[in-house]
């Protein structure tokens, strides 16, 4: 009887030493599983991504005399069922001046964000390429901060000035492969009416122009976080 009341009490001590332990592993658990399952998302598209793309297109005049070309290369990342995105790029443009002859060529660096807003993302239930390509219909607001170089061809002289940007603009994206795979390749279509200041020693003007892009994007589903 003392041997039985012996054994009972040894086990109760080490019950006891144990379900700390055992509680600390489960919850441990518990949390792990769930930071694993915020973190996995389906492989079908339901406009939760992010996109690796780079674009191009013209750089046309508004109330200005430059005209040229431009490259953009950016990041982007939706929020969940595509109600919105937002991109951050960098973006080189190659300007000439059209009726200046004092003025030669302009290079602009730019970085900026841009918030786009989907007001047709319920479209998404259509659940096929149709359904994808309007529910991509976006309108943007975009803003940001750029550097000019610019070259006087009287003087052969550069001069660097520097300003803010603001855009607005629309566009729409079209899937080039089944979405539905996990990522696929998408074309960008893009317009935007930017509005700039060249801000340098000698020359300040305003530089407003009208941007037309065209760009290839990778587009993986699922959020970054």
């Amino acid at each position: 009887m003392q041997c039985f009341e012996l054994l009972r009490t040894r086990l109760l001590r080490l019950a006891a030493l144990l379900c700390p332990l055992l509680l600390l592993t489960s919850s441990a658990v518990a949390e792990e599983s769930s930071g694993d399952a915020t973190r996995e998302y389906s492989q079908y598209y339901t406009g939760a991504f992010h996109e690796y793309s780079m674009r191009g297109g013209l750089t046309l005049p508004s109330n200005t005399d430059y005209s040229g070309w431009h490259l953009d290369i950016g990041m982007r990342h939706s929020f969940p069922f595509l109600v919105g995105d937002f991109r951050v790029a960098y973006q080189f443009d190659r300007l000439d001046a059209d009726t200046d002859a004092d003025l030669g060529q302009l290079e602009q660096h730019a970085v900026g964000g841009y918030l786009a807003i989907h007001p047709g993302y319920l479209l998404l239930l259509g659940s096929d390429w149709l359904a994808y390509t309007l529910s991509s219909v976006h309108l943007e607001l975009g803003g940001g901060a750029q550097m000019g170089v610019l070259e006087n061809s009287a003087t052969e002289d550069f001069e660097t000035g520097f300003g803010p940007f603001v855009s607005i603009g629309g566009g729409f994206d079209v899937p080039l492969s089944d979405p539905d795979n996990g990522a696929a390749p998408w074309l960008n279509f893009i317009y935007r009416w930017r509005v700039a200041d060249f801000d340098g020693e000698v020359e300040t003007f305003d530089l407003d122009t009208h941007l037309v892009q065209v760009g290839l994007g990778w587009r993986i589903n699922g959020l970054l976080f």
